[in-house]
């Protein structure tokens, strides 16, 4: 289970797999709830495997905060592919995504 909290709001996920696009809503609709609260949270959908879209995301974030102070890489994933025998691609895919 996963709980993102905010400011006395919350959204619980009880899968533990939500696609993209289902977490890209809810964090859009957890942001749109706080308007006028402090602070902010802003939701950009971005497949970290893309480049165009990697660099789309940071000058979207360039223009509408003025650049990243501090950047966490918290995308992650584990295919149980043995590294001897295990596919290459998958293998790929994780590297893509983790490095």
């Amino acid at each position: 289970m996963t709980v993102i909290t905010l400011h006395d709001r919350y959204i619980t996920l009880y899968d533990r797999y939500i696609s993209l696009n289902d977490m890209c809503f809810l964090l859009q609709s957890l942001a749109e709830s706080l308007k006028g609260a402090k602070g902010s949270l802003t939701a950009i959908q971005c497949d970290v495997t893309n480049e165009d879209q990697v660099l789309a995301m940071f000058e979207k974030i360039k223009k509408q905060f003025g650049g990243v102070d501090v950047c966490v890489n918290n995308a992650g994933l584990a295919h149980n592919d043995p590294i001897l025998t295990g596919s290459t691609e998958r293998w790929r895919h994780m590297f893509e995504v983790m490095i």
